[in-house]
Formats: C-alpha cells, structure tokens, sequence
C-alpha cells in the first residue's frame, strides 16, 4: 500500500491530490483520504496545502490506522514548494521520510538552475548514486507536482503522457491514460468524473530484485478525478477516489472530508 502512495500518491496517493499557493490568492485546500486494504480501513491520508495564481505548496502524510498499525509498520510525510511557470507546475523543492519501525529515511530534493540536486540520509552506494544522477537528465518532477500539474490542465483530456519522477529516494516514468468516465458518489464530491490509470515503471534507485520483480508485473492504479471550481485556476481536477492492487491485496481510497477555499468541493460546470 505505501508503494501505491509513494509511487502514484495519483493513485492514488498515489494518489491523490493537490494543492498551490499564491502570495496574493492563496486558496487553502484539505483533503482526507480513508484507505482500505483486504476489507480493513488500514491507512489514512491527509493533504494540505494551497492553490494560487504564481505558486504552490502541499503537505501529504501516511499513517496506519487503528488495528493496522500492528501490521503496517511505515509512514510517510512529503512536502513540495513551487511556481507555475508557463502553465506548468515547476517545483522549487520536495523533500520525502520514510519511517519504519525505529529507521528513518529523509530525502531532500532542490530544483536549481535547470539542475536536479539531492540528498539523502542514510546516503546510497556510488553505484546507485550514478544510476539515479543518470536517470535525472531532461525533464523531472516530483509526485505531488505531478498530480498539481494534472489537476490544473486546461486539456479536456489530462490523464495522458509519460512522467519522469524522483521522490529523492527513486526514480521512476508514471504512463498516465484515460480509460473513460464515470458519475461518482463520495461523501465529498457528487458528479461527473474522468477515469485516468497509471502504471509505475521502476527506473533507478531500487534495488536490482526490487526493479525486476516491478517491471514484471508493474504497479497499476485507477484515479477518478472530479472537476472543481477553483478561484485561482476557474477549475482543477481533484482525486476523490482510487483503487488498486499491492502484493496481491486489492485497496480502495476514498476521500472523506474535504474543503476547498474554506467551502465543500463543489462540481465545476462542462468546459469550465
């Protein structure tokens, strides 16, 4: 189930969500996401953050819950800081902890001058280090700034392309396409929706056993994404459900609270 948040948090976390922030029209998010692993509500999700004109921010963190804690035994907390540039979301920074049981994993991620610069503690070996610094040339985002670039697309169809991701602990293509649509009724969102699938595709920083098992059988997710009003952007995409399979153990997330901009979402009308 982590695999399913730190990979897609589009799944889902992925899955999903998303949030920006502007110094002027800051519009404050929150989303709250029940997950449900072989019929037990086993994690919970939480995003923050805020949507703006020039800029974004968000916060997700990823904790077992009740019962599962005696059986999940990591967590995770993620950050990104950004600006829209063109349209698209540029990140400034992410940085990603894993915990698990008493070890921690803490990455850190800076976008400068056309560069990737990254740190991690503990570090990796010389080899794994030049696998990753190989695999960052050309175009790299963040998971979350991912999901805030789909969320904010004008395109009448977002969920399509191939993504190069690194969460400074990984690297790996999210292959984003939409499979249909759907009219969906959530505790949050009532109404239309598009249907996107994203398949994980392992790159570098995994172990080599890790990586062939993945590619052999490939992480895939489903996110329903609702069209929102939005006083910054007129409308964003919003996850408000995904699914998917994790060892062979199916989970549903399903958001259960939310607002946006202090108010309850409320469905963006056909073409914005």
């Amino acid at each position: 189930m982590q695999t399913c948040f730190r990979k897609a948090v589009a799944g889902a976390a992925v899955v999903s969500v998303l949030m920006l922030s502007g110094p002027a029209l800051a519009v404050p998010l929150a989303l709250n996401f029940s997950v449900n692993v072989g019929g037990m509500n086993a994690m919970k999700l939480k995003f923050a953050g805020d949507i703006g004109k020039t800029a974004y921010n968000a916060r997700v963190s990823l904790r077992p819950n009740g019962l599962a804690g005696l059986f999940i035994k990591k967590s995770f907390d993620l950050s990104v800081k950004g600006r829209f540039n063109d349209a698209h979301a540029r990140p400034d920074s992410f940085s990603m902890t894993i915990k698990k049981k008493k070890k921690t994993r803490v990455a850190h991620v800076r976008w400068a001058g056309g560069r990737v610069q990254w740190s991690r503690k503990p570090g990796y070996g010389a080899d794994r280090v030049k696998a990753i610094n190989a695999a960052l040339k050309g175009a790299v985002t963040d998971p979350l700034s991912m999901l805030i670039q789909q969320g904010v697309s004008k395109s009448a169809n977002p969920c399509k392309g191939r993504v190069r991701i690194f969460d400074g602990h990984d690297v790996y293509d999210l292959v984003v396409k939409r499979i249909g649509a759907d009219r969906v009724r959530t505790p949050v969102y009532k109404g239309d929706t598009i249907i996107c699938r994203l398949t994980y595709v392992p790159i570098a920083g995994m172990s080599e056993k890790k990586k062939r098992r993945q590619l052999a059988n490939p992480p895939v997710f489903t996110a329903w994404l609702g069209k929102v009003k939005s006083a910054a952007h007129g409308w964003v995409y919003m996850p408000v459900k995904a699914t998917g399979s994790i060892k062979g153990r199916s989970f549903t997330a399903i958001a259960t609270s939310a607002s946006f901009g202090g108010k309850p979402l409320r469905p963006a009308k056909t073409g914005g």
